[in-house]
């Protein structure tokens, strides 16, 4: 694994070239701000929101792992953890980089769908991919086949919150081989008719495929008086097809606004907070961190994990961990807050996502999603319109506020 590029505390001025790369809005309010005026009441926090919502989902917009939108993004995100951390540093790592190369298509009987190719899925010959609908009996629920020999050409999902989106194909690290592409629930009467008719259906991406190809996580560490160590994670980068402000930019500025409010108190545990890069593709970030603490002997530090992912569909928080005292804790001070939203108990096991690098390692873990707004958010999941305006203020203020105190409750254990 590469080795990490370290960002020196104190000033924007000692980040050098990467303050070329930040939006003027970000530059401007480096002269302006203080740790302590950062997120004291929910008014600042709800500027300190916006503000960051714009530079990254507006101005810089989609960021997909490996993609220049990244780059500027997770070098933002590390600035603002050197607001009040006093060690930060970008963790290199490479990865295999998916994207398109052209415009996409798919038409069912002559009739254009909405569509988007799974990212980390292979491309389809020049021609496309040309043959008739037939239903699966397992996994993705249509396969484009050839009628005269059967071959599968590509394999079709269908979103279950609404129009079409990318999903990832990664399985292991490794790339599907069979082209992949998402249509939207709207869109399944008509393929149902195609598959009945025997109707033609063709299917286009090309897919643009580059080795060795630099991300990052932005890591941020509060010193404890003990080397044992509590570890946030939120995802950074988003899927091609969208600024993400939901999925996941707003978990990451709570992780965020969290660690500028527990830098203000001496901890028992060290608090370490991991903007990870490429989760979208297969938790390629998560599994370098991993891999990092692994080689550097301090994986056994780590006591507990808390992963964020969507924090703004509601204010019903979706715990999900076979841990019920940690489920139970997040429950009590939703209730001792009196926050407008009642957690769901999820019993299924919590090593997901980036959390599953850290399986075997005897930590503690849960995972945080939500719901609530669902008719309002969950459409917008993974597409264009999960922009800065959706995200609603409450889910982050009750989302900071829990999990602030949720912190603070496992230091004292």
């Amino acid at each position: 694994m590469e080795r990490r590029s370290f960002l020196k505390t104190g000033s924007l001025a000692s980040l050098g070239s990467l303050a070329a790369s930040l939006p003027p809005a970000l530059l401007n309010a480096q002269n302006t701000l203080s740790n302590s005026g950062l997120v004291d009441t929910p008014e600042q926090r709800y500027y300190y929101l916006k503000r960051l919502l714009n530079s990254l989902c507006t101005e810089i917009g989609p960021r997909p792992a490996g993609s220049d939108g990244f780059n500027r993004g997770i070098r933002l995100i590390a600035t603002e953890m050197e607001r009040s951390l006093p060690e930060v540093f970008l963790d290199e790592f490479k990865i295999e980089h998916w994207e398109l190369a052209d415009d996409p298509f798919l038409t069912v009987a002559g009739t254009p769908v909405e569509v988007f190719p799974h990212h980390g899925s292979s491309g389809t010959p020049k021609a496309g991919a040309r043959g008739i609908l037939k239903k699966n009996d397992s996994g993705p629920p249509y396969s484009i086949v050839d009628p005269a020999t059967g071959k599968k050409l590509a394999e079709i999902s269908i979103s279950s919150y609404g129009p079409a989106i990318p999903a990832n194909a990664y399985r292991d690290g490794k790339m599907a081989q069979v082209p992949m592409f998402g249509v939207g629930k709207y869109d399944r009467p008509l393929l149902d008719r195609a598959v009945r008719d025997n109707s033609p259906v063709a299917a286009h991406s090309n897919v643009k495929i580059t080795q060795n190809v630099p991300s990052w996580n932005a890591v941020g560490t509060l010193p404890g008086k003990s080397e044992k160590e509590i570890v946030v994670f939120a995802h950074a980068d988003t899927v091609y097809s969208s600024p993400g402000a939901n999925d996941n930019t707003a978990s990451v500025i709570v992780m965020l606004m969290m660690a500028h409010e527990l830098s203000k108190a001496d901890h028992d545990y060290t608090l370490t907070f991991v903007a990870t890069g490429s989760e979208e593709y297969g938790f390629q970030g998560a599994y370098a961190y991993a891999k990092r603490r692994i080689e550097d002997g301090t994986i056994k530090n780590i006591k507990y994990i808390i992963q964020f992912d969507s924090l703004t569909y509601g204010p019903d928080l979706l715990l999900t961990s076979e841990d019920k005292e940690l489920r139970d804790i997040v429950d009590s001070i939703n209730g001792t807050l009196e926050i407008n939203g009642k957690p769901r108990h999820i019993n299924n096991s919590e090593w997901t996502m980036d959390s599953l690098p850290f399986k075997s390692s005897g930590v503690r873990a849960i995972y945080i999603n939500s719901r609530g707004y669902d008719g309002i958010t969950l459409p917008v999941y993974h597409r264009a319109e999960d922009s800065a305006e959706t995200v609603g203020f409450d889910c982050v203020d009750n989302s900071f506020r829990i999990f602030t105190e949720f912190v603070r409750r496992l230091d004292a254990m």
